[in-house]
């Protein structure tokens, strides 16, 4: 799988969709924590089966997302560099 390591956090760069599911999602942490030993991640939004984050209206969905976003474990944000600066705060 092609995996950039910046500061113990693992960039996952492999092509094509990756999460299609809750399982598939569960695989890809399993394998990215198994090849490099990171605990944190930064998954591009091209990898999971819908796309981006911006164009939902669901309101559920982004008040997941709001809620993800104040957390430690999981945020959305619009590139690399915004999930990287995130992960870096909240102690990854």
């Amino acid at each position: 799988m092609n995996i950039e390591v910046k500061n113990n956090i693992a960039l996952v760069r492999e092509p094509g969709v990756l999460i299609t599911s809750g399982p598939s999602a569960m695989e890809l942490l399993a394998s990215v924590r198994y090849e490099t030993g990171c605990t944190a991640m930064v998954l591009f939004k091209e990898r999971l089966d819908e796309g981006g984050f911006s164009g939902y209206t669901s309101k559920p969905l982004r008040d997941f997302i709001r809620e993800s976003n104040q957390g430690r474990h999981v945020c959305f944000q619009p590139d690399e560099a915004s999930a990287l600066a995130w992960l870096e705060r909240a102690g990854a």
